[in-house]
């Protein structure tokens, strides 16, 4: 049965299953309004597929649409949709379906009609599971494809609070591999105007790192956090994850800095390493030695340190000079001076704080 359904509004909801995130590489802006401007229509609650008839002044009404060029533009992105199927690998089978049965426009009414495709009606009906959802208020206001289909890829990662994707892989979702081999341009052109777009117009705010391999920018992750009507920030990282960013943003690879991240929190050192971080990195870069290296190496000797509260009730194992060779040992890997063994006149000798405050000087022999 044909109807006529309510006028979608900004507060509408467009709902697809996970797995048709991945599958929007190939659209572009206006065909993404049509395709959301359509799901709006129907509630992805319910498995009800009904035909429906929508008007083409309510679409330009919702979207910032030029009303005298809307029916040309509506009509190539509905001929657009159609050449573009969906594809799903059942097995050895192949199959290739559109979004919606057809379209039919209404000459002379400003009308068209439309019906999702029944093969894809599990993607976009009755969801449960894995699938994701937002407001048109929350895209109808992007002016690039790219930027709804970044949106959308954050939108499904937004429980996550993170999302990691290698940089060849997102130019792969987004529609443009091949195209901005270099980073700078990818940068320049793609990342930071969604990203910007995103932060001023949708629901979510984001940031992201850098993730390197050697000198070479691999991959990015983004950090996500959830908005209030008013743009407030609702920022729900724990501060290991703070902690996780900071080592991202020193060059850190994402696998090392997970893990350390969890190995500091299990230390309960989380705001402790936070606080010296920015102290460590910036002796780093004086001291000549590799960056990344050298901040895991003053994060292992914090670590290994154990504050008054911390030490056990039964004697230890370790000399008591442990802590104060530890110190001597990092500073040699890191091919630094350590100013208690420094060598020089006699009763002249430097001598080191780290040792001084913790360990008294007769009992390692200096």
């Amino acid at each position: 049965m044909l109807v006529m359904e309510q006028i979608p509004d900004h507060n509408s909801i467009v709902a697809k299953d996970n797995s048709l995130i991945e599958k929007m590489a190939k659209f572009d802006l206006s065909e993404l309004r049509l395709i959301a401007y359509c799901l709006s229509h129907y509630d992805s609650r319910k498995l009800e597929n009904r035909s429906l008839k929508a008007r083409v002044n309510d679409l330009v009404a919702l979207f910032p649409m030029d009303h005298k060029s809307a029916y040309a533009v509506i009509r190539k992105a509905m001929l657009g949709i159609n050449k573009k199927p969906l594809e799903f690998r059942e097995g050895k089978k192949h199959h290739f379906w559109n979004w919606f049965s057809g379209f039919t426009y209404i000459e002379g009414e400003g009308e068209f009609e439309f019906r999702i495709t029944p093969e894809i009606q599990p993607y976009l009906l009755a969801l449960k599971g894995t699938f994701t959802k937002y407001r048109l208020a929350d895209v109808y206001q992007f002016r690039a494809a790219s930027t709804w289909k970044v949106y959308e890829l954050l939108k499904r990662w937004e429980t996550a609070k993170k999302w990691q994707i290698g940089l060849d892989d997102l130019r792969l979702l987004l529609g443009i591999a091949g195209k901005y081999p270099n980073w700078t341009n990818f940068r320049k052109w793609i990342i930071d105007p969604a990203t910007k777009e995103i932060n001023e117009l949708s629901d979510l705010s984001v940031n992201y790192e850098k993730e390197k391999h050697g000198r070479n920018i691999v991959g990015l992750v983004f950090f996500i956090d959830k908005r209030l009507e008013d743009k407030e920030i609702i920022n729900f990282d724990p501060p290991e994850d703070e902690l996780y960013r900071l080592l991202l943003s020193n060059g850190i690879n994402a696998k090392t800095a997970q893990d350390y991240a969890k190995s500091i929190k299990d230390r309960g050192k989380v705001e402790t390493i936070i606080t010296k971080l920015p102290v460590i990195a910036e002796r780093a870069k004086k001291s000549g030695s590799p960056v990344q290296k050298y901040i895991l190496g003053a994060i292992k000797n914090e670590l290994s340190q154990m504050s008054l509260f911390d030490v056990p009730l039964q004697k230890t194992a370790k000399p008591d000079h442990a802590e104060s060779l530890d110190c001597w040992t990092e500073k040699r890997q890191n091919k630094e001076v350590c100013p208690v063994r420094q060598r020089g006149k006699a009763g002249q000798r430097k001598k080191c704080q780290i040792c001084l405050e913790k360990i008294p000087l007769d009992s390692f022999g200096v």
